[in-house]
């Protein structure tokens, strides 16, 4: 077997295990998780959970980040800044927080790219107005997990079936640009319409986390 089938084969079972861990026992903050996970770009481990607030139906849902409230899109509360969903999930604690400067460098689109294809997203109902999360997510207190296509049909579908009904993938992709310098668009899971056709279901406030999934340089990373 060639060393990048083999590598392919490392990402994805390194994959699996980040996904049935969520599903399986839940979310937790990185200080308390075992094994290998991909950090922040803060490189230290978090008591806490960061997400975003979004509640509506249309193109203007409420957006909290941080301890403001304004009104944006879903697209905003995505892309919106180094606190939005994808710009966090495609830090790295070796290239540190998302404002740095490579992550506005083109030479690394390519990498960037494949790190925000290769996440998922974990929704609950709350009303708790804080974007932080102090405490665990229980798996069954869960909305709805939201998974690239590709990413989801590696998954060996481990956990209970009741389960897997909360289970969402999407099998396209949006092009965006990341506010704050980023310097073109890139191709992304279209997370928004899974979102905003969950929001016409499932009315009320919203909090949305970000799971960041390994690609084969991140495997290099952590045998160097």
């Amino acid at each position: 077997m060639q060393v990048e089938q083999l590598e392919q084969i490392q990402v994805i079972n390194w994959r699996n295990e980040i996904v049935n861990s969520v599903l399986a026992r839940g979310l937790k903050p990185s200080s308390q998780l075992e094994g290998m996970y991909l950090g922040s770009g803060t490189g230290k481990p978090l008591n806490m959970l960061e997400g975003v607030l979004i509640d509506g139906v249309d193109d203007d849902p409420m957006f909290k980040i941080g301890f403001k409230r304004s009104r944006y899109d879903l697209g905003e509360a995505l892309y919106a800044n180094e606190l939005s969903v994808l710009p966090v999930v495609a830090e790295r604690p070796e290239n540190g927080p998302f404002y740095l400067r490579f992550y506005r460098d083109p030479a690394n689109l390519g990498l960037i790219t494949a790190r925000v294809n290769s996440s998922f997203l974990v929704v609950i109902l709350t009303d708790n107005n804080c974007p932080r999360r102090l405490d665990p997510v229980d798996p069954e207190d869960s909305l709805c997990f939201i998974f690239p296509s590709l990413i989801w049909e590696q998954y060996p579908k481990l956990v209970n079936h009741d389960l897997l009904t909360k289970v969402r993938a999407t099998a396209t992709q949006v092009m965006r640009c990341f506010s704050g310098g980023f310097p073109t668009e890139i191709p992304v899971p279209d997370y928004e319409s899974v979102l905003r056709q969950l929001s016409l279901e499932h009315p009320g406030m919203k909090w949305v986390h970000g799971v960041r999934l390994p690609i084969a340089e991140d495997l290099k990373s952590q045998k160097n």
